[in-house]
């Protein structure tokens, strides 16, 4: 069983995992710093040697160095984002389901060079994180590319 816990009010925006010694998986406290622009380096470094993260907007499996890639470049697309935990559990054998919701203004072009809207989003998300040890070995994220393309006045790609 894995206990989970939350700040008062989640200002901080993080969350720690811990099982049934108390011990804590602290690679799942990076998800939900994603958005930390300083701090590309650390979220790549909370996943375990060859750990894949996924996301839509990427479209393939991201490894080493290109996941803070695409953590940057999310920051620069939405520099003033915010992330909203919704909800957090465990799901057995070391998997955790995330509930997210992104809150952010579009400033600034996507990695794929889709220029800012100027828009404000506010669109949901989950991430499913497999952890290994205090490391992420595998991290899917999903999301309604839909309601994002609407928010933002553009075409689902």
């Amino acid at each position: 069983m894995v206990i989970v816990g939350v700040d008062p009010g989640n200002q901080s925006k993080t969350f720690t995992l811990r099982n049934q010694h108390n011990e804590c998986y602290r690679g799942c406290t990076k998800p939900l710093q994603l958005l930390e622009p300083s701090d590309a380096d650390a979220f790549v470094a909370s996943y375990a040697k060859g750990g894949i993260y996924r996301t839509p907007r990427a479209g393939h499996d991201l490894t080493g160095q290109a996941i803070g890639e695409l953590v940057k470049s999310v920051w620069t697309a939405f520099p003033d984002a915010s992330l909203e935990l919704i909800s957090i559990g465990d799901t057995g054998g070391s998997l955790v389901a995330i509930q997210w919701m992104l809150h952010g203004t579009h400033t600034g072009p996507f990695m794929d060079g889709t220029p800012a809207t100027g828009r404000t989003v506010a669109y949901p998300g989950a991430s499913f994180v497999q952890v290994e040890g205090d490391k992420i070995r595998y991290e899917r994220v999903y999301t309604d590319r839909q309601t994002v393309a609407e928010q933002l006045g553009l075409k689902a790609k």
